[in-house]
């Protein structure tokens, strides 16, 4: 995550800015929910943006005028996020992308902008994500907007939950799962099936790495000067083998 956030900094600091950008616009507060979600949903919709774009996570207060909440630094150090990394209202001038035609974006919650920055910035919104008071599927209270945020990324392209987003997610809805626990002393049933469902897809893609991994340091090229060929091989279990060419 820290590399992404390095990367759309480096982006928007750039002399000319090129292409278009999506900007999540998360808040009101920095608590873990709002810093959590946004960054999550940038880094989901950034590997949706056309060639050229970069997709924004976009805090609403001021860069300067904002204390971070206790437990907010205690994530962000637990998921090796630099506050200084986090990217803020008066980092970003979204008036001018939008008059100059380059802007999207994408609301975390109701009501982040004032009535007169909706009405400047209405044709450039695409859609408000999480609903305040909205309830989760197993009726255990209202849902929370990395839920929602989470939810949407499980069924929508769960196999794209590499190593970066699935630990920012999982740290966050862990610290809800200890805070409902700790309030209520009990636990939320879609809270439960997301994270386990977000272990599951994390298995999977760290899987999937590592094969990619291991098959390129068995890749060996042999080449006549014209034509190069490229050969990898990987080692499995004979039993394995037998069930794929039983079941062709």
């Amino acid at each position: 995550m820290e590399e992404y956030l390095r990367r759309v900094q480096s982006r928007l600091g750039a002399d000319v800015l090129e292409g278009p950008i999506h900007a999540v616009l998360g808040g009101p507060e920095p608590d873990v929910d709002t810093v959590a979600a946004t960054l999550c949903l940038a880094l989901h919709l950034s590997q949706k943006e056309p060639s050229g774009g970069v997709c924004v996570p976009v805090l609403c207060g001021r860069r300067y005028d904002i204390v971070l909440p206790g437990e907010t630094v205690r994530y962000l150090q637990r998921v090796k996020i630099c506050e200084s990394s986090l990217l803020w209202r008066d980092d970003v001038d979204l008036v001018k992308l939008h008059h100059d035609d380059k802007l999207s974006v994408t609301l975390l919650r109701d009501g982040l902008l004032d009535s007169s920055e909706y009405h400047t910035l209405e044709s450039s919104i695409l859609r408000v994500v999480h609903h305040d008071g909205q309830q989760d599927a197993g009726d255990d209270g209202a849902s929370s907007a990395v839920t929602t945020v989470a939810r949407e990324i499980l069924q929508e392209a769960a196999e794209h939950v590499g190593a970066a987003l699935g630990e920012t997610l999982r740290e966050a809805l862990q610290l809800q799962r200890e805070a409902l626990w700790s309030k209520r002393g009990r636990r939320s049933a879609e809270l439960e099936e997301l994270m386990r469902s977000l272990e599951q897809w994390s298995d999977v893609t760290a899987g999937q790495h590592d094969l990619e991994q291991l098959l390129t340091l068995e890749l060996k090229e042999f080449s006549d000067g014209e034509m190069t060929i490229a050969l990898t091989s990987a080692t499995t279990d004979t039993e394995v083998c037998l069930h794929h060419e039983k079941n062709a």
